[in-house]
């Protein structure tokens, strides 16, 4: 079965096995009106049911939702995920705590502007208010890149040590 959400996808095994003569690759379905067919085509139309619940409680919840996350659903394997800005939040406020010890107060204003930057320019792509953090992909640190250089007019070494800030997730 493929799972398929703004245009990224997954596939997973739905644990039947069906005869390729009863198989209507078209339909994706079972033919036939014995037995083997229709409880195939029950299975994978409760599949199919579950997959587009688990996405409209994802996008209720968390504004996002993404393939993999419904297929661990599906396979009740999923996990409590780490958000990205909270997580981002938890360590800015345990830097805070070791300012004069470990850091310096330049180095904790650094990493809150940074987030604080990346939100922004996530805000102008999307309306998430976090997102998981193993979903912090090349794409969007191209795209934090950009949006530091060209809106924020930052200089190349100071868009570096922002981008060191996120080489942590």
């Amino acid at each position: 079965m493929r799972i398929t959400v703004n245009g990224r996808f997954t596939e997973m095994n739905t644990l039947r096995k069906v005869p390729l003569s009863l198989w209507d690759q078209k339909k994706e379905r079972a033919v036939g009106k014995g037995p083997i067919p229709i409880e195939i085509n029950r299975h994978l139309e409760s599949l199919r049911t579950r997959a587009y619940e688990i996405h409209k409680e994802l996008i209720e919840r968390d504004g996002y939702a993404d393939p993999l996350t419904i297929k661990e659903y599906l396979q009740g394997k999923h996990i409590s995920q780490k958000m990205f800005y909270s997580t981002f939040e938890e360590h800015n406020e345990r830097m805070a705590q070791l300012v004069g010890i470990e850091f310096d107060a330049v180095t904790l204003s650094r990493y809150r502007l940074c987030l604080r930057y990346f939100k922004e320019m996530m805000s102008r792509k999307t309306k998430v208010a976090d997102f998981p953090i193993k979903n912090l992909n090349g794409e969007m640190i191209r795209d934090f890149e950009a949006f530091l250089k060209i809106e924020k007019r930052v200089a190349q070494n100071t868009m570096i040590r922002y981008m060191k800030c996120l080489k942590k997730w």
